[in-house]
């Protein structure tokens, strides 16, 4: 058994950021990443360029080969934690090499959830999640002229952009009656679709794959109403799974993801947690959340790390989550999960410039934004929700298009100050 200070679960942009911060703060104290990926840390919000073939491969990675040897961090790739014992602070790899730590933390990330047609035809149904995801879909695009997407949000999104910029027939089939109501309303929803619409790409609602026709090969997919897609890939977006099953084990404490606070302490001494598998306190929703965001992801990393070093440290951030393709842009701030008493204000900008935000108001102050072709918006609005604004002098102002927001926003902060 060797001993190692620093032990962290995860090579991803949450435990590629707590290492650095470990290290900026403990110059010498021993640091060791495992990650089951075979890669040093890679972006992993840029796979759609290398997707559509805007960027090659190599600019996906991050951080240079030689940047875990100057900054003494070794790094344990393609392997996997089978087992942790915190009571005795120890970790067992999948090598069967036995290590035991001083603090830990667990960056496990999330998988994607794999369609259960996937296999009936495993050259063709593909997810895209990962790098190695990616590099199957690239290869498989060479050889494609028409493709099936399925699964709402920004995975679903990107693959459809993907397959119609790299010129193959595109069909998206979108289970509710209009694109991702849990996020939009159906005027912002209808929005997107008709930039997808106009860009190539044929869009059924109210429809979703029922089988697929193929010898382990995909030639058709099969719809619930009758219909019969030719198509050579189906790529799925279904949403993704915290791997928690580790720290379950561990008997630390789990919900839908590890539960930590908001210094990202979980419930067993001397272990954190961050990024897509972290359940934490959300300091300004007042409530716990379980977010898949890169900004988040790196930011709790950093929090982490400095408790990991004993400078303990509130995590508070505002999520953003943003695409942008076909000329179109789509936003998301705070919180934006609409619950019975959340009061919803619209700025219709359609006919102006085209653009579309709703504000999401909860106990009376500016919660989250959705934001449509609306770029400007985001700065002022984000600012409005970090700083918790009330809204009960300011919602005529807020309701109208010709506000400036901006403006409005650094007058509600200057008063606050």
């Amino acid at each position: 058994m060797r001993n190692i200070k620093y032990l962290i679960i995860g090579g991803g942009i949450a435990g590629t950021s707590a290492a650095e911060t470990i290290r900026q703060n403990d110059p010498q104290g021993s640091i060791a990443i495992v990650s089951d990926e075979p890669h040093r840390l890679y972006s992993r919000i840029s796979l759609m360029n290398y997707l559509k073939g805007t960027a090659p491969k190599e600019n996906l990675f991050l951080r240079k080969p030689e940047f875990y040897k100057e900054n003494k961090i070794e790094l344990i790739d393609g392997a996997s934690v089978k087992s942790i014992a915190p009571d005795k602070k120890t970790a067992i790899l999948s090598s069967g090499e036995e290590i035991q730590y001083e603090k830990l933390l667990l960056a496990t990330g999330a998988k994607a959830r794999i369609h259960p047609l996937c296999v009936k035809c495993p050259d063709g149904i593909y997810n895209f999640w990962t790098l190695e995801d990616t590099d199957k879909l690239v290869k498989k695009i060479g050889k494609a002229k028409s493709a099936v997407v399925v699964g709402g949000g920004f995975v679903g999104l990107e693959l459809a952009v993907s397959f119609a910029e790299r010129k193959l027939e595109t069909t998206y089939l979108i289970r509710e009656p209009y694109f991702w109501p849990a996020a939009l309303d159906q005027a912002s929803g209808e929005m997107i679709q008709k930039v997808l619409t106009e860009n190539g790409i044929h869009i059924y609602t109210n429809e979703e794959v029922a089988d697929v026709e193929g010898d382990g090969k995909l030639e058709v997919v099969l719809t619930k109403s009758g219909k019969k897609i030719p198509a050579d890939i189906l790529g799925v977006g279904i949403g993704t799974v915290p791997n928690i099953e580790l720290t379950k084990d561990a008997g630390i404490k789990t919900n839908r993801g590890i539960v930590a606070n908001e210094y990202m302490e979980t419930s067993a001494p001397d272990v954190w947690a961050a990024g897509d598998a972290a359940e934490f306190y959300d300091v300004i929703a007042k409530k716990s959340n379980l977010l898949g965001n890169w900004a988040f992801s790196r930011e709790q990393g950093k929090i982490a790390g400095l408790g990991m070093v004993g400078k303990k440290t509130v995590f508070k951030m505002v999520p953003c989550n943003s695409l942008s393709f076909f000329k179109c842009y789509i936003g998301f701030i705070g919180n934006t999960v609409a619950l019975p008493d959340t009061q919803i204000i619209t700025r219709d900008l359609r006919n102006k410039q085209g653009g579309y935000i709703r504000i999401f108001i909860n106990d009376g102050r500016i919660s989250g934004a959705s934001i449509l072709n609306c770029l400007p918006a985001c700065m002022p609005l984000t600012k409005l929700v970090q700083a918790e604004a009330g809204i009960d002098e300011i919602r005529d102002r807020l309701a109208d298009p010709a506000t400036d927001l901006a403006k409005l926003s650094a007058e509600i902060l200057q008063a606050k100050n």
